[in-house]
């Protein structure tokens, strides 16, 4: 309907512009015909946006239900960045689909029909050109498009592997900057950036030659016409009149093509996002969620059991699961009853956490039988994730209340408050029991627990078994994973809060065009004017033709018009060019630069991927248009002021007051709609890639449906915060076309005292103006984003940690605390460890251990004392921070020239017998190889000092025996956090940690 009336408006103006250039006719119904063709704008690109942003809503909820369908295992094979990206960035590029691609094609199917139905009514001689030469605009778009389907594919695979490749970087940060490896990833960084950017410069060659040939077709189309119509003027085969409506209306039969060709290399990325939507699985969802929900037990021949009501208890018959080539677990069999604790205490790898995934249906076992109510089971991981904010916050979405008893009898009660990213292993480990042990208060009947006192120190493991052992006799079923048994204690001393980094907003910064975005600009402003210059001498040539001269007095302007027609497109092809690359260039820089200025604790992925993918859209979207407008525009100016000066008053007032206002209105219409949008869009991006990282805790928990719903409500509000930045976009492309329209109209009015050769021109240039200035009010609506996303972006950490070199490691009257946190972590804190040293640190959980560890790796500037130690540091974290690659790459990191030999002697020293091209990551490995491995990388990088965060946490006894045994006999200085006891005992000195001070005991 719109395109119809835009169809007919198109017509109607033409029809009045050219009666009052040629016959005076009336200026009043060439406004109203403004009025109109403005309104209609409007409205099209209104309901274009709205349309866009209920798509994304809705694919990005099949994206998020699908993958919370089909399971955690399937989201960690899949990725859960690339999937976040896919249902972030990659549903974005849609807009493109439906504000220019979807309605440009219902245009060319309704506006070159009507319109050319009124040129074949004046002129048939006309509409058989165009009949004759349209056709071909499509037929290129379909030839070229069909080569460039597979380059969009490959470029949206580059830029998941790309978020991918960055999100293992940012959690790998700490440990490659502790081994001295994070200034060399930052040419992987580049490297993976620069394939990035030259895929998909190789796809928007292809894709903008298309645009070029659609354009030079539809220009040198028109410049036929134009001639035509000249030739027929000079022997008086048509009238004035007739060539001026006909050279209106002519490029815009081609313009809803060269809109379609033009938008489609823009829309082939949504499409492409749909496409992969489209092959992800869908899966029929039971009422507890895709792997619980009534399933009472499942036997490994596909028959279900029968039972009479639900089980109580767990039944594991023979059980066998096949990972990494061989069965882990292989023949488990047990029972728990009620009121029974039943203890797993296989060697590490023997598959225990995969037992657990298998009990909560997220793994599906190769045989044996397993009986249990997934409805009933309260779970604690190995690793737990949460998708809260505060502590409060995680034990409501998780279990709908915050119970201060429960989170007392674990010694959990001064967390409450706390943020989630600022709590230590062992904090976090004790969140997850309060929400396991919340959940069996309210009715759950088993308890999974994973190794829950790996990392807690005696007291505080001791008060979290009493409380398993409280739940087990009320009658729960309790499967525990343990290495080592707690014996009772006396309660903890309760410890301070240990403060963090605080979040802060970054100040708003404009970037500076780069040399290339400036050569982009100058090829836009070039394309442009000759688009202007186009119909400036096209309506010439017509109105020259009208006194019928001699032919060869009009061969010069033949000549223009082609040159004109050609140049444009070519133009237009080089400057996108300039300009993309320009933008991916300015993104691979920025990525490195912010890569460099990262430290650990600082390390965010929105910030290396969404905000520079922001920057990089946005430079040439809002940097380059104000520049091409205001060099046309005063060109243009200029030429109406030689022409007559009240005619450049009044194209320089519609340049001024179009380029002004109109980008005002957009801004003022949306009441900031397109910077809550952006902000709303990186909300959301969190969001996602909180709820695929996170999903197997809230699956288990019942959670995922309440995160998604929360998440559901966040992209509602972001689907109407689109569209009121559409309605605002939308006013401020009406207003240009009425501004330029009521310029056409003073103009017209002007040309009455002009040369009459020039008349035509006069009334028709100002309509070339309209996708020049028609891309400031855009600029001005993301103009604010750009601002803030680049100052993220730009924002600098202060200088890294500069540690004084020394042969023993000397802490003297060091007071430290995290970047933005309230308080110190300790102060005052004084300690020496001479060569050769074996040191023993201990204390609660959660009261800076890992800070100290901080202070000595430099990733946290004392704010007074000095820190000496020798230079070469090699560290064993808490979290091993595994990348997702081959056990040889991790293994390099601690020493890039280690050859196989040697890093199979670093394998065989703790206890590993894997193969290195064998691929791992945070959850292919079980706890206690993962933790093996990372020290196999810390005994391959030579270094005077090895720092050892809780390396024993998730080995059994033997295994850890053999552990300590190999570090003791290391000739370098030791420093090792434990929570154990007799491994304290091994060491010839004690820093025990404790209220914000460190104590040293004797030596042994």
């Amino acid at each position: 309907m719109l395109a119809a009336l835009s169809a007919g408006a198109l017509v109607f103006q033409a029809v009045t512009l050219a009666s009052a250039l040629v016959s005076g006719g009336s200026l009043w119904l060439l406004g109203c015909a403004v009025v109109v063709r403005a309104v209609l704008a409007w409205a099209t690109e209104t309901v274009a946006a709205r349309a866009a942003a209920g798509a994304k809503e809705e694919l990005r909820a099949a994206v998020l239900d699908r993958a919370l369908g089909l399971g955690p295992a399937w989201i960690v094979s899949r990725g859960p960045a690339e999937l976040a990206v896919l249902a972030t960035k990659g549903l974005d590029a849609l807009d493109a689909y439906f504000t220019k691609y979807l309605p440009a094609l219902v245009t060319t199917a309704v506006v070159p029909v009507l319109v050319g139905a009124w040129i074949f009514w004046t002129d048939p001689t006309s509409a058989v050109l165009i009949a004759v030469t349209l056709p071909l605009i499509p037929m290129f778009a379909i030839l070229i498009g069909k080569f460039t389907s597979a380059r969009v594919a490959a470029a949206a695979s580059a830029l998941e592997r790309l978020s991918g490749r960055l999100a293992e970087l940012v959690r790998a940060l700490p440990v490659l900057t502790a081994f001295g490896r994070a200034s060399a990833q930052a040419r992987a960084v580049g490297e993976v950036g620069a394939r990035y950017r030259k895929a998909t410069m190789g796809t928007l060659r292809v894709a903008f030659l298309s645009a070029l040939v659609l354009e030079v077709a539809a220009s040198l189309s028109v410049a036929l016409i134009a001639v035509g119509i000249g030739l027929r003027l000079v022997s008086g085969e048509l009238t004035l009149l007739t060539g001026l409506v006909v050279l209106i209306l002519a490029p815009e039969c081609y313009l809803p093509l060269r809109a379609a060709g033009a938008a489609h290399h823009a829309s082939e990325d949504g499409v492409e996002a749909v496409r992969r939507v489209a092959e992800i699985p869908e899966v029929r969802r039971t009422r507890g969620g895709p792997m619980r929900g009534e399933v009472v037990g499942s036997r490994l021949d596909a028959v279900r059991g029968v039972f009479t009501g639900r089980p109580v208890g767990i039944e594991v018959r023979n059980l066998r699961v096949r990972r990494r080539g061989r069965f882990a677990p292989d023949g488990v069999s047990f029972v728990v009853r009620p009121g029974e604790v039943h203890r797993l205490d296989a060697p590490s790898g023997a598959g225990k956490s995969t037992l657990f995934d298998v009990l909560l249906g997220y793994v599906e076992p190769d045989g044996g039988e397993v009986v249990v109510d997934r409805d009933a089971i309260a779970w604690v991981p190995q690793r737990p994730a949460f998708a809260g904010r505060t502590v409060a916050d995680e034990l409501e979405l998780t279990t709908g209340r915050v119970d201060l008893d429960v989170l007392a009898s674990i010694a959990a009660d001064h967390l409450v408050d706390r943020r989630i990213v600022d709590l230590s292993t062992g904090e976090r480990q004790r969140v997850a029991i309060a929400r396991a042990l919340t959940r069996v208060k309210d009715g759950s009947t088993t308890l999974l627990l994973d190794e829950p006192t790996a990392h807690l120190d005696p007291a505080t493991a001791a008060l979290v078994m009493s409380a398993v052992q409280a739940a087990a006799d009320a009658g729960v079923a309790v499967l525990l994973s343990t290495h080592r048994v707690v014996e009772q204690s006396d309660n903890p001393v309760p410890v301070a809060a240990v403060d963090h980094e605080v979040g802060r907003a970054s100040a708003p910064k404009t970037p500076r065009p780069t040399g290339r975005v400036l050569a982009g600009a100058a090829l836009g402003i070039a394309a442009s004017a000759s688009g202007v210059a186009l119909t400036a001498v096209a309506a010439y040539l017509i109105a020259k033709a009208a006194t019928q001269p001699p032919i060869l007095t009009l061969s010069v302007l033949v000549v223009g018009v082609r040159t004109f027609a050609l140049a444009k497109g070519v133009l237009r092809y080089l400057e996108r060019l300039v300009s993309h690359d320009a933008a991916f260039r300015f993104a691979e820089d920025l990525r490195v630069r912010l890569w460099r200025a990262l430290r650990p604790g600082r390390a965010e992925l929105t910030r290396l991927v969404d905000d520079v993918d922001t920057v990089r859209d946005l430079v040439p979207r809002v940097l380059q248009p104000p520049l091409v407008a205001a060099g046309v525009g005063l060109a243009t100016t200029v030429l109406f002021a030689l022409i007559d000066p009240w005619a450049g008053v009044a194209v320089g007032l519609a340049v001024l007051v179009g380029g002004t206002l109109a980008p005002l209105v957009a801004v003022v219409a949306e009441r900031r709609a397109s910077t809550v949008l952006a902000r709303g869009r990186r909300q959301v991006s969190e969001e996602v890639l909180t709820l695929l990282t996170a999903a197997p805790d809230l699956i288990a928990f019942g959670a995922d449906r309440v995160v998604r719903a929360r998440l559901a409500e966040h992209d509602a509000e972001l689907a109407r915060m689109a569209r009121r930045q559409a309605w605002g976009a939308g006013a401020a492309t009406g207003l240009v076309h009425l501004v330029l329209g009521g310029a056409v109209v003073a103009c017209t009015a002007i040309a009455a005292g002009v040369d009459p050769l020039l008349a035509p021109l006069l009334g028709l240039v100002p309509l070339a103006l309209a996708e020049v200035l028609g891309a400031l009010p855009a600029a001005a609506q993301h103009r604010q984003a750009l601002r803030e996303a680049y100052g993220r972006v730009v924002e600098q950490d202060s200088a890294r940690v500069i540690v004084e070199q020394s042969d023993d490691i000397v802490v003297q009257g060091v007071t430290a605390r995290w970047p933005g946190a309230a308080r110190p972590v300790f102060e005052d804190v004084s300690v020496r460890a001479p060569a050769g040293a074996k040191v023993a640190v201990v204390g609660p959980s959660g009261v800076g251990k890992s800070t100290l560890f901080a202070v000595l790796l430099g990733f946290v500037a004392p704010t007074e004392g000095t820190v000496r130690r020798p230079a070469r540091v090699a560290w064993c974290p808490q979290e091993p921070m595994l990348v997702s690659t081959t056990l040889r790459e991790n293994l390099r990191i601690g020493d890039p020239a280690a050859d196989d030999t040697r890093m199979r002697e670093a394998l065989a020293r703790v206890g590993l017998d894997l193969d290195l091209d064998t691929v791992v990551g945070p959850t292919l490995l079980s706890g206690g190889e993962a933790q093996r491995v990372a020290l196999a990388r810390a005994l391959l990088h030579d270094a005077d000092v090895l720092l050892l965060d809780e390396p024993t946490a998730h080995l059994d006894e033997e295994s850890a025996r053999r552990l300590l045994d190999l570090v003791d006999g290391l000739d370098r200085i030791v420093v090792h956090i434990t929570h154990r006891p007799d491994e304290a005992r091994r060491a010839d000195v004690v820093w025990e940690v404790s209220r914000g001070r460190v104590g040293v005991g004797a030596y042994r």
